[in-house]
């Protein structure tokens, strides 16, 4: 999957570089991916209005709204027991009741 990918942002970066229609007056930029499409952002563009450089990250975080959805389907929807149970030890129906 990985190979792939390299290959095809390989190929538009080729295809960026010998046609100028492309380029649009731009010297520089950055290939990468958002969404679905291939896209190509000029570099200072990028550097002024996409990126914080003290953090050294995106100042558009895409994914912020995806923690709440994570935290969501981490919990586990019923109690987890152990398939075993030690000697000596309740059976686990007399800890939760009845398991119907």
């Amino acid at each position: 999957m990985d190979r792939v990918r390299a290959t095809r942002l390989g190929v538009k970066c080729i295809h960026w570089l010998e046609n100028p229609e492309l380029r649009n007056g731009c010297t520089s930029a950055v290939i990468g991916i958002r969404g679905s499409g291939i896209v190509f952002s000029d570099s200072e563009v990028l550097e002024v209005q996409e990126t914080d450089f003290e953090s050294r990250r995106s100042k558009v975080v895409w994914w912020s709204g995806l923690k709440q959805v994570s935290a969501i389907l981490s919990v586990p929807p019923f109690p987890v027991f152990p398939v075993f149970s030690f000697p000596n030890s309740p059976p686990i129906s007399s800890l939760v009741g009845p398991l119907d």
